[in-house]
């Protein structure tokens, strides 16, 4: 279901509307001058600040959606103006005072961003914390006003506040060539984020119509002080309910987190919706009812690194050691002429098609009593292992040469 719109956006370097350091936004100059125009000492001294994170040399890419638009858009340091990417007709403004956006679509339609959720992130890796300061994350579309400005809809929210944890980064070290001690541990990282604002889109208004989203009333098992959306009322201007669905939910159940994940108990758990009923104007008729079915393997915790290299369960414990980086396996030629085989322990990353599948949608039951069932499949290919040619390494320098097969270069 998709419901509204926003502005979100990527962070490069410093958030763009940073006031206290120097966001891209205020920066007076522009990267071409720095790089083609000032003098050495002022180019290094911007250079030093920008790796210090108190000055932003590159821009954010904010991220844009609502009814009939959509696109992603950068700030312009030489027209100091937004443009879209690719380019489109459409007019992105902002307020600065209020730091609020404005989209003017071909037709002529207004939309109104304003209304903020801001997130905090805290890095917690083996050995180290790292914290980040607070960023407006998104902007959620408050109002739509048509061309000649006759008709609009508003966009109703509350406040929330929760948080939950991400998965980071695997990093691992090893040497390969020498007799040296490596004293640099391995770094399993996870991110835990901190959301807050008037982000939870409460009801939709307009000349004729008033939609109403009403949130469960028991707080969700899966993220912290986080509410599911349990109905959704359609009722005319004059508050005469007309229609209305409720939403029934249940969790799925992984298998239990290894002791490096955070906050087990959440991340064992993920809401799965179950059935959608539709009702009238009476709540006690009969109701139209949706109902989903979904494929009964467990799911891993949630958080796991038992995933293939694209994020699908694929069964595997990597939990020795505990890392995403998958196991490697290379083959070079000494100085001697002579090859050796080097083998670099990870996680396993293959692919299988069967736990691809845990949980995933198989059926969907409709009021009438027809159902659509789901099949699916994994992709595959095949290669003659006789005519693979595994990468080299280059004895001193460690660097991958290029892999060719009948004189064409393989990616």
């Amino acid at each position: 279901m998709s419901a509204g719109g926003a502005i979100t956006r990527e962070v490069r370097g410093l958030p763009d509307d940073n006031e206290a350091e120097t966001g891209f936004f205020s920066f007076v100059q522009t990267n071409d001058y720095y790089l083609n125009h000032a003098t050495s000492k002022v180019r290094d001294s911007a250079f030093k600040e920008a790796s210090e994170g108190r000055l932003d040399l590159e821009p954010d890419i904010f991220y844009f959606n609502a009814p009939g638009i959509g696109g992603k858009f950068a700030f312009d340091q030489e027209t100091r103006t937004f443009t879209s990417l690719p380019q489109q007709p459409v007019k992105i403004s902002r307020d600065a005072t209020f730091n609020t956006w404005k989209i003017l679509a071909p037709d002529g339609t207004s939309y109104y961003f304003e209304n903020k959720e801001t997130t905090t992130s805290t890095v917690k890796c083996d050995v180290e914390t790292n914290n980040f300061n607070s960023v407006i994350s998104a902007w959620y579309l408050s109002k739509i006003v048509n061309a000649n400005q006759t008709d609009s809809i508003m966009f109703d929210y509350s406040y929330v506040a929760y948080d939950y944890y991400s998965a980071g980064s695997s990093t691992t070290y090893t040497v390969l060539t020498g007799d040296r001690t490596l004293d640099r541990p391995d770094l399993n990282c996870f991110s835990h984020n901190y959301f807050s604002g008037y982000s939870r889109l409460s009801g939709i208004r307009t000349r004729k119509y008033i939609i109403e989203f009403i949130k469960a009333s028991i707080v969700r098992e899966d993220i912290k002080d986080d509410y599911a959306l349990s109905r959704i009322n359609v009722k005319s201007v004059t508050g005469q309910l007309i229609k209305s669905y409720t939403l029934s939910y249940d969790y799925y159940n992984s298998l239990a987190c290894s002791s490096q994940v955070p906050d087990p108990a959440r991340n064992q758990k993920r809401l799965r919706l179950l059935s959608v009923d539709e009702r009238g104007k009476n709540d006690a008729e009969s109701p139209l009812s949706h109902k989903f079915t979904y494929d009964s393997q467990p799911l891993p915790c949630r958080l796991s690194y038992s995933q293939d290299l694209w994020g699908y369960p694929n069964g595997a414990s990597n939990t020795n050691p505990n890392t995403l980086v998958p196991k490697e396996t290379f083959i070079g030629t000494r100085p001697d002429g002579s090859v050796v085989t080097m083998t670099i322990p990870g996680a396993d990353r293959t692919p299988s098609e069967n736990k691809m599948k845990s949980g995933i949608l198989t059926k969907i039951e409709y009021p009438s009593g027809g159902t659509t069932s789901f099949e699916f499949e994994a992709n595959t290919i095949g290669y003659a292992a006789s005519k693979y040619i595994p990468p080299k390494i280059k004895y001193k320098s460690h660097i991958l040469s290029d892999i060719r097969y009948n004189n064409e270069y393989l990616d």
